[in-house]
């Protein structure tokens, strides 16, 4: 009900409307739902600049997904063409320590801890075990 509904400004200052779910599934869908649209309006993005997304790794893309999903679309789209512009994607060093001392530092932080929490996960073999 609309009583029940947390109200919380976000850091644009609006008081966006939290979306309500019965089941844990659909909230889950809902999320990664959201995330996999950010991750397509970016890898459109790369097809507009003429980018290979083939060029990028695994890590990479979950990487710049993270940073459309925390830091929006906009700022996304420039820190990528300025990581590019600057050389930093010759390699997946840039993912684990910010290349650059002056900008892009909280997209890059918290994109960087989502990424090692994925490791993590990814690592313990709980939720993505491998297939002999």
């Amino acid at each position: 009900s609309e009583e029940e509904r947390s109200w919380f400004e976000n850091e644009a200052g609006d008081l966006p409307n939290p979306g309500m779910f019965t089941n844990i599934e659909d909230a889950f869908v809902a999320q990664i739902s959201g995330i996999a649209w950010r991750q397509d309006i970016f890898l459109n993005h790369l097809e507009e600049i003429k980018f290979n997304q083939n060029d990028l790794s695994k890590d990479a893309l979950n990487f710049w997904t993270h940073v459309c999903y925390n830091s929006g679309l906009g700022n996304c789209i420039e820190m990528f063409d300025s990581y590019k512009k600057k050389g930093y994607l010759q390699n997946d060093k840039y993912i684990w320590k910010r290349p650059d001392k002056y900008y892009w530092e909280e997209p890059h932080l918290y994109a960087n801890r989502a990424m090692a929490n994925l490791k993590l996960v990814e690592n313990s073999g709980l939720i993505f075990p491998e297939i002999n």
